[in-house]
C-alpha cells in the first residue's frame, strides 16, 4: 500500500476517511451478553438470485456508488468454533459524485430464511458463516450489491477511541447519568456537551436500558458522526496513532484498487454529514418464532425498494429498470 500514500494530503485525508469506517464498525457493537451457544450446521448458501454484479458495476461506473458493509461483532467467548455474532451489520454508501455518505442500519433480529435451518437471526449469519455468509444475506435478501466489507471486533473499541484523544457528544440528563451509574463514575458526566474517553464512549453506544434499541442506533450515529468529526482535526502524529491502533483489528474484503479508489476521493468526504436510515421500517414489522427463539419479521421486496431510493436517488419506476437482480 506504501504506493498509494505519497502525497502527503492524500495520506492525511485517507487515513482520517478510513479511520472512521474503521471506527463506526466498532462503536456499534451492541448490548448482548456472551450467551452459550448450540452450533447450528452450516447454513445452505442463498438460493434467491444475488444482484448482478454487471449491472451493478455499470450503474457504480456512471454514478460513483461505493457500498460497504460494515459488521461490528461480539467475540468475547474465546473458542475455534465460535466466531461470536454479527451485532452490528450497517451498509456504508459512499457517492463519490454526489460526496454523499448514507449509512442503513439493518436491524440485528432479523429474521434470515435458511434452507434446510428454518429462519435465524441476521446477526446469526456472522456466528455461522463469517462476513463472506452476513454479506450474501443482506445482498441476496434485499437486492442490494455489496463492494466490499469491513469486519471490527467491539473490544478493540476503547483503545481506538482512546488513541483519536476521545470524543465530544451532547448527553441527555438521563443518558449522562445511565453511563455514570454503568461505569461506576460520581457524577463524572451531566446533561450537556461531554468529552468521552474509549469506555465511556462504548457504554453510550450500548447504552439502551433507559428507552429501547431504536434510540440506541440513534446514539450509535451520533458517535460515528462525532468520530467523523474528530478524526478530521487529528494531526500526522495523531493520524499515525490512530492507524497504528486501529489497523491490526480490522479484517476487510477491500482490493488494492478499491483502496486506491477510496484514497482518491476521501477528500471529497471531509466533515460530511451522513444521511441516515434503519432497516427495516419500525412501522412495518413483526415477531414470529424462528430457529433459535423469536425473530422480526418485514417485507423484504419493501425493504428493498426503500433501500435503492434511499442510496440511488431513484423513483421506484427508475429503480427497476436500473437493476433487475431476478
Amino acid at each position: 500500500m506504501s504506493d498509494f500514500f505519497k502525497n502527503r494530503k492524500k495520506v492525511l485525508a485517507a487515513a482520517v476517511f478510513t479511520a472512521a469506517a474503521f471506527v463506526c464498525a466498532a462503536v456499534i457493537a451492541s448490548d448482548t451478553q456472551a450467551e452459550a451457544q448450540q452450533p447450528l450446521p452450516s447454513p445452505a448458501p442463498l438460493t434467491e438470485a444475488a444482484p448482478s454484479p454487471a449491472a451493478h458495476a455499470e450503474y457504480e461506473e456512471l454514478h460513483g456508488i461505493m457500498n460497504i458493509l460494515l459488521i461490528g461483532t461480539d467475540e468475547r467467548v474465546e473458542s475455534y468454533d465460535d466466531r461470536g455474532r454479527g451485532d452490528v451489520t450497517m451498509l456504508c454508501s459512499l457517492d463519490m459524485d454526489e460526496k454523499t455518505v448514507r449509512l442503513i442500519s439493518f436491524e440485528r433480529s432479523t429474521g434470515m430464511p435458511w434452507a434446510g435451518h428454518g429462519d435465524i437471526m441476521l446477526s446469526s449469519t456472522y456466528a455461522y458463516g463469517g462476513p463472506e455468509l452476513t454479506v450474501s444475506a443482506i445482498s441476496s435478501r434485499f437486492d442490494i450489491p455489496i463492494d466490499a466489507y469491513v469486519h471490527v471486533d467491539f473490544e478493540g473499541f476503547s483503545k481506538i477511541i482512546d488513541a483519536m484523544g476521545g470524543i465530544d457528544i451532547y448527553l441527555t440528563a438521563e443518558e449522562a447519568n445511565a453511563v455514570n451509574e454503568d461505569m461506576w463514575y460520581d457524577n463524572v458526566y451531566s446533561e450537556g456537551d461531554c468529552h468521552l474517553n474509549g469506555p465511556s464512549a462504548l457504554r453510550y453506544c450500548r447504552l439502551r436500558r433507559i428507552d429501547d434499541n431504536w434510540h440506541r442506533v440513534q446514539r450509535q450515529r451520533n458517535t460515528i458522526q462525532a468520530v467523523i468529526t474528530k478524526a478530521k482535526t487529528l494531526r500526522v502524529a495523531g493520524i499515525k496513532k490512530l492507524a497504528e491502533t486501529a489497523i491490526p483489528l480490522v479484517d476487510t474484503s477491500f482490493t488494492k484498487a478499491q483502496m486506491l479508489r477510496l484514497v482518491l476521493a476521501a477528500p471529497k468526504f471531509a466533515g460530511v454529514q451522513a444521511e441516515q436510515m434503519t432497516v427495516p421500517d419500525r412501522e412495518r414489522i413483526w415477531t414470529y418464532e424462528g430457529e433459535e427463539g423469536a425473530v422480526t419479521g418485514c417485507d423484504h421486496a419493501f425493504e428493498s425498494r426503500r433501500i435503492k431510493q434511499f442510496i440511488y436517488r431513484q423513483e421506484q419506476a427508475d429503480i427497476s429498470q436500473v437493476f433487475s437482480f431476478g
